[in-house]
């Protein structure tokens, strides 16, 4: 037979200990140290960046009423 096992209400898991343990840290460095590359677009060279020049008249017209200046 099964020992009696008693339940106790909680109010909350020690976060701190649960964010700070060495398991958890291992594992999230290691799956940032793979997947860097690919989350951050690096070395991918589709990546375009543009800057809105027209921001203010964009902002202030309505809907398709100013084209976007890049």
């Amino acid at each position: 037979m099964e020992e009696e096992i008693t339940d106790e209400m909680v109010w909350d898991i020690n976060r701190e200990k649960v964010m700070m343990a060495p398991e958890r840290i291992r594992i999230v460095t290691q799956y940032i140290l793979e997947h860097f590359d690919q989350k951050t677009y690096r070395g991918d060279k589709t990546y375009i960046y543009n800057t809105l020049t027209n921001i203010a008249e964009v902002a202030s017209a309505k809907r398709d009423e100013v084209e976007e200046i890049k």
